[in-house]
């Protein structure tokens, strides 16, 4: 009998780990994808989104077409940015996507969404066809000294959500080697200062520092209809002209299905002990509620 429920338990864990397994990856690779490399001014555009819960559609609205000082090129738009992973190795890349643990989770694409706004203000908003009450995973990168950045969301009346209750589920650095020409750097990008308030989380740099990678992951809180999610970002131009460098203002983003928590408890082969499995997860320690 004993040689029975150990066989069994053996089974059981073997299923149980491999179905976390599974889902942790299908899940976590889920993204919204982008349809078009960059469309300036006000926009809708229909998106895929394979294996996500429902529709969903993109859309930029601004305040005006502000152009460059010199004229050069619109500056507000949204653009298909996508990185894929590079090894340390590859010195041809300069923004390397090398963070290992966003790799492990999310797989060796980063399908973000460029949203420039440069020397004025860009809304940015998901909109699902139906209304979401599963956790959902927003990268919020690349947020620079001169930009202002606030997230917030929508049930399914349109009423503001609580935006409190979302959580900082993690923070880094995309790239955490960096190729300055002549060897690699190891200076990591300082992640932004993120405060939660009812009404907004609003992302501010902790400094003027130009080779920003930093990321930022929100997650809303389960079992609330979500309709919409908004970001609007205010740019500052850093140069009369595009031809420049340092031309513009913008940020990256990117909505995938959540990786699941593993806090649920698995019992493991080979023992009967319990053992359970936690992600890391960030806290009050940056909350302004």
């Amino acid at each position: 009998m004993r040689s029975f429920l150990r066989t069994a338990l053996i089974v059981f864990a073997s299923i149980a780990v491999g179905q976390f397994a599974t889902n942790r990856v299908s899940l976590g690779q889920s993204f919204v994808e982008y349809s078009g490399t960059q469309v300036y001014g006000d926009h809708t555009r229909n998106s895929t989104w394979d294996g996500g819960p429902t529709g969903v559609t993109v859309r930029l609205e601004t305040d005006e077409n502000i152009l460059h000082e010199d004229g050069d090129g619109g500056s507000q738009r949204t653009a298909l940015n996508t990185q894929t992973f590079s090894s340390p190795s590859s010195e041809d890349n300069p923004q390397n996507y090398d963070n290992l643990s966003l790799v492990n989770l999310y797989g060796e694409r980063l399908p973000l969404l460029q949203q420039m706004s440069a020397n004025g203000t860009s809304v940015l908003n998901y909109v699902f066809n139906d209304p979401v009450n599963t956790p959902l995973d927003l990268f919020v990168t690349d947020v620079d000294f001169s930009d202002s950045v606030s997230v917030k969301a929508f049930d399914a009346q349109g009423m503001a959500m609580d935006m409190s209750q979302w959580t900082l589920v993690d923070e880094g650095d995309l790239s955490v080697f960096k190729d300055t020409g002549s060897d690699f750097s190891e200076v990591t990008a300082p992640t932004p200062v993120t405060l939660f308030s009812i009404n907004e989380i609003s992302l501010t740099a902790t400094d003027d520092t130009n080779y920003n990678r930093s990321y930022s992951i929100l997650r809303n809180p389960i079992n609330q209809d979500l309709s919409r999610i908004e970001i609007t970002f205010v740019g500052t131009q850093n140069s009369p002209s595009r031809a420049m460098p340092n031309t513009g203002s913008h940020i990256y983003t990117a909505l995938a299905t959540a990786i699941p928590e593993p806090s649920s408890i698995l019992v493991m082969a080979g023992c009967f002990g319990l053992v359970t499995f936690r992600r890391r997860r960030i806290h009050a320690a940056r909350s302004g509620s």
